[in-house]
């Protein structure tokens, strides 16, 4: 075992899925301390996700060299506009499942019982992403300690959650 130890803030309670309070007074998260970051690369993310979407309804047409139905590409523009969503959605239920799966499985070896049943090879980029994890856990020798474990400043009541604790 590392010499590390890993100890609960007194006084911390969690109430609900993301309301903490410290000692009943109620902490604000990281995040919303921050303020959204804009992100500027995610404008080019999100366009080119239209453009793909352009591509896919009507690249069949302009490969054959027919004309392209008003209708279909009115369609397919207007598409376009929220064609992120769909993606954005896609990633993001990949990633909450991947990152479940990891939390429960560090809980596990840190608790010393049994590991959760790994994604099915059908799931795709969560099945790739559980492994990469495991390559890399193995390679890198890794000794859980927490997750999912908070930390909260005391006077400025601000708490945020780190993923994984591990040496």
């Amino acid at each position: 075992m590392s010499q590390f130890a890993i100890t609960a803030q007194p006084g911390l309670k969690k109430e609900g899925d993301y309301k903490w309070f410290l000692n009943g007074r109620r902490c604000t998260g990281v995040t919303t301390a921050l303020g959204v970051i804009e992100k500027p690369a995610l404008k080019g993310w999100a366009a080119e996700m239209g453009a793909n979407l352009v591509r896919e309804r009507v690249g069949k047409y302009v490969a054959a060299g027919e004309p392209i139905p008003s209708g279909e590409f009115e369609a397919a523009l207007k598409d376009a506009k929220h064609a992120y969503k769909d993606s954005r959605k896609k990633a993001q239920t990949h990633g909450t499942n991947v990152d479940k799966w990891v939390t429960a499985y560090v809980q596990a070896r840190i608790a010393g019982a049994d590991t959760p049943a790994m994604p099915a090879e059908s799931e795709g980029e969560p099945f790739l992403a559980v492994q990469s994890f495991l390559a890399w856990e193995e390679r890198e020798e890794v000794e859980w300690l927490a997750a999912q474990h908070p930390a909260v400043d005391p006077d400025y009541l601000i708490i945020g959650i780190s993923d994984l604790w591990g040496v």
